[in-house]
Parts: C-alpha cells; structure tokens; sequence
C-alpha cells in the first residue's frame, strides 16, 4: 500500500501518462492490469506535481484494494464548522478536476469528521456536517468541468465512524476532519466490478487512456 504525503500545488496539466522501459505492452494486458497500471500512474501524476505553496495543503494519496484514494484535511477545502468550500481551496478543487477528468471510473467523495459534538441550527450532528461537506465538494468538482458525467459521481456522509487516529489528540482529531476521493476500481480480483458499471464504454475508455508501449 503506497503512501505519499506532502503540501499541494495546483497541477498544470495532469496530462499524459508516461511509459518507459520495461512497460508491459497493452496489446498483451487484461483489463483489470490496464486499470491497475492507469491509477498508478495517476497517483504517480499526483505526487509529481507536489511542491511547496504558500499555507499548503495536505493531502494524502493511497492505493488500496477499491482504488486510489486522495485524502484532505478539513482546512483545506472548509472554515471550522461550515460546509461551503473555501474560495482559497479553487486552485486545490482544480487540481483534482484534472486528475479526475481523463479516467473514466466512477468517483466517490465521503466526508469525515472528528469525535468532537457539533450541534447547531445547520448541523444538528457531525452526520450532517460531513454528509453536506461530501456533497458539497462533488457539486463544486462538477462545476469544475462541464463534460463531467454526474453519474460517476457519488457522495456520503461518515460522521465520526470512520476515524485513521484516535481521537485522544489534537492532531488525532485533526487527521480524522477531512474528505476522501476514491476513484473506485471497476476490476476486483481481476473481474468487473458491477456496482462501478456506468456504461459499456468505460472499458474501452481505459484502453484508450493507457499508454501504448514505444515502438523498439
């Protein structure tokens, strides 16, 4: 499970996955390897375009068994206890339409909070503030790019159940307010995955992404 950490700039271009030595070619690669070869080389686009700006932002990119996940801090997208993303995280939001706007799987924004009660007029509970925070960043991403097919998109809400640190510490709490994008796998194990079926292009869409080996 690759793991890559840092502050964010905006990316500009995310265009084109590379090939070199020792690429298999596609002519000989199942759909599931194209796939695979297709996420890894987005989170490799990713992290090649991390770099120092001015309040970074922090996010996280892991590969896992349902597919890449980006994971962001709360701050970087919301103000404490608001839902509207920020106007300083456009550039950020930017970044991830690019990324997500030349592959074809389906995307799923949930968002996540901390254990701490929130209980006002807006959010009676922390399920409402990361159900509207989740939703709120899908609509802005496909206000990003209007070729963005809605039905890829989908979002939930996980309050304060889905923690990755405990929540005894200021910087527990602080890892656990945040959003994550999985860009979901539409091969498991090798074999489709229909509840990530959108239409019957989608497979020769990654075919069309992936890039052919070079000519010897």
């Amino acid at each position: 499970q690759g793991v890559g950490k840092a502050r964010v700039s905006i990316c500009p271009g995310c265009a084109g996955f590379a090939s070199g030595p020792g690429t298999t070619p596609t002519s000989v690669m199942s759909p599931a390897e194209l796939e695979s070869s297709q996420l890894g080389n987005a989170k490799s686009e990713i992290e090649s375009f991390i770099e120092e700006i001015n309040g970074g932002v922090e996010l996280e990119t892991v590969m896992t068994d349902q597919g890449l996940l980006l994971r962001i801090r709360d701050t970087a997208l919301f103000s404490s206890g608001n839902a509207q993303v920020s106007p300083a995280a456009a550039n950020f939001s930017q970044l991830v339409a690019n990324i997500i706007g030349p592959i074809p799987q389906n995307v799923l924004i949930s968002g996540h909070t901390d254990n701490v009660p929130i209980n006002t007029a807006q959010f009676p509970s922390n399920w409402e503030l990361s159900s509207a925070r989740a939703l709120n960043l899908m609509k802005y991403l496909l206000s990003l790019n209007p070729a963005f097919n809605p039905a890829r998109f989908s979002a939930i809400g996980c309050g304060e159940y889905r923690p990755v640190a405990p929540n005894d510490s200021e910087a527990g709490r602080a890892r656990n307010r945040r959003v994550e994008i999985l860009i979901q796998r539409m091969y498991i194990d090798g074999e489709r995955a229909m509840d990530t079926l959108i239409n019957p292009e989608t497979t020769t869409a990654i075919a069309e992404v992936a890039v052919p080996a070079p000519n010897n």
